[in-house]
């Protein structure tokens, strides 16, 4: 026993190793007593160094026992956890819990059973381990951590697949609406120029059949500050005026319309005015959105021209 390893409880904490001979010098010193908790590879657990004396046929010469024995710190562990087997369980409470994480996106039903699986083992091991602590190593808590999140895991995929479905076509919808407002705004904004540019064009006397090159000058100098909401890289306009025969003003709006292929990219047509047969001319602007308005994809303008 001389050769053994002890450890001895001692204010709550854990002591050693010591030989078996200082084991007894602590005693006959005083700073041990019988009643004090120690342990060595041979014991099956912490066990009253009385016991331990009786087995070696007394103990040495000790002083007056102490009034108040050294209590066995109930925090201490065995010292050699390393050497102890895990609880019943354990094992198998950490490797369904792994699983079941890594089945929460694979096979969500079996990451569900694997979970459910790891909390009945781990709580197994937590009994065994209650009822004989110093049999067994402590129960890691891998195994109910991994099989909780492998359970709730999938519950938060749900709602953030739900989420997601309701948002983002949300704000999809609405950056769409955005562009189609920008995209309306811009041709609007250009065909008031081109109306203002004929009515300027037309008072230095430029001939009706220049008008339309006039136009297209006019969309280019627009157009190198403007760009197309839907497509940053291209122009905001087309930079053809077309010219069709003069008509009215339906006739100008269904042209721009047919025209209006490009989603964001405004297109005009000019009807030239018939000064014989006392018809106006008229300016139509159109561009293609997103979202239809009034029932129509393509939205359209006509100014008359005096």
């Amino acid at each position: 026993m001389s050769e053994q390893q002890w450890y001895y409880a001692m204010n709550g904490q854990q002591a050693g190793p010591v030989s078996w001979e200082e084991l007894l010098t602590e005693l006959r010193m005083g700073r041990i007593q019988p009643s004090t908790q120690v342990w060595s590879a041979h014991l099956p657990g912490w066990t009253p160094l009385a016991e331990c004396l009786k087995a070696q046929g007394g103990p040495p010469p000790l002083p007056p026992p102490s009034p108040a024995p050294t209590p066995f710190p109930a925090s201490i562990q065995r010292p050699t956890q390393g050497l102890l087997p895990l609880a019943p369980g354990a094992t198998a409470a950490k490797t369904t819990g792994i699983l079941s994480l890594i089945f929460a996106f694979l096979c969500l039903p079996v990451g569900i059973v694997l979970a459910i699986v790891a909390l009945v083992q781990h709580s197994k091991a937590k009994t065994a381990y209650s009822l004989s602590p110093g049999s067994y190593q402590p129960v890691s808590s891998v195994g109910r951590t991994t099989a909780i999140i492998g359970l709730v895991l999938p519950v938060l995929l749900f709602f953030i697949g739900l989420v997601s479905a309701i948002a983002i076509p949300a704000l999809l919808g609405q950056r769409g609406r955005a562009r189609d407002k920008a995209s309306i705004a811009t041709m609007t904004s250009a065909i008031a120029d081109l109306t203002g540019e004929c009515d300027k064009q037309r008072e230095l006397g430029v001939p009706v059949e220049r008008l339309s090159a006039q136009l297209e000058v006019k969309l280019r100098a627009l157009g190198s500050t403007t760009l197309n909401p839907w497509d940053t890289t291209t122009p905001a306009f087309t930079y053809t005026v077309e010219v069709v025969s003069a008509g009215d003003s339906s006739a100008a709006a269904d042209q721009a319309r047919f025209l209006a292929a490009d989603k964001g990219r405004s297109v005009f047509v000019l009807a030239l005015p018939d000064a014989i047969n006392n018809r106006p001319g008229y300016l139509a602007g159109a561009v293609r959105l997103e979202t239809p308005v009034n029932g129509s994809r393509v939205f359209t303008k006509v100014i008359e021209l005096d």
